[in-house]
Order: C-alpha cells, then structure tokens, then sequence
C-alpha cells in the first residue's frame, strides 16, 4: 500500500470516529470486560445482559465497541440519562 493510501484510511476512520462521538456524545466503558478476561461463556452473557437492558432501557440511539487495545468494551449514548442509568446498572469496571 502507498503511504496516500494509508493516510486516506485513516481520514476515512477519523471521519467515521468522529460522526460516531457527535452522535453518540456520553460513553461508558467496560474496563475487563474481555474473553480474556472473562472467559467466552462469561462474556457472553454479560453481553447479552446488557443488550438486553439497552433494549429494554433505552430509546435513543446507543453503539457500542471495543476498547482501544482491546481493554474492554464501550458502550455510547445519544442520550445522558441513559448512560447514567447504565452506568449505574452495570459500572465502569468488570472484575472477573
């Protein structure tokens, strides 16, 4: 690949990165939160617990990734009162 190549991905994921923060500005890590972590059964079903609140809780838009180096998961908000309630419900960090 050419180094324009590659500086053009990155724009594009920049671009993309920032679109995603607009809109869905409030963001609730999961720090643990991993397969590593956790184990895979562990994992998958405090991920289904959570989706399953999200769906259940939230009626603006909600995302969510990894983070950075794979440290964990996040979880982003449209809306501040949701990823307080979240943030609540599940906290900032996961002990396994």
């Amino acid at each position: 690949m050419t180094p324009a190549l590659i500086q053009s991905f990155g724009q594009i994921d920049a671009t993309f990165t920032a679109k995603k923060q607009l809109q869905h500005p409030y963001e609730v890590e999961q720090k643990g939160m991993t397969r590593l972590n956790l184990g895979e059964d562990l994992f998958q079903a405090m991920n289904v617990e959570r989706r399953l609140w999200l769906d259940e809780n939230c009626t603006a838009p909600v995302s969510f990734d990894q983070l950075p180096r794979g440290a964990g998961q996040k979880y982003l908000f449209a809306d501040p009162d949701e990823a307080f309630h979240f943030k609540l419900r599940f906290g900032a960090r996961v002990f396994p």
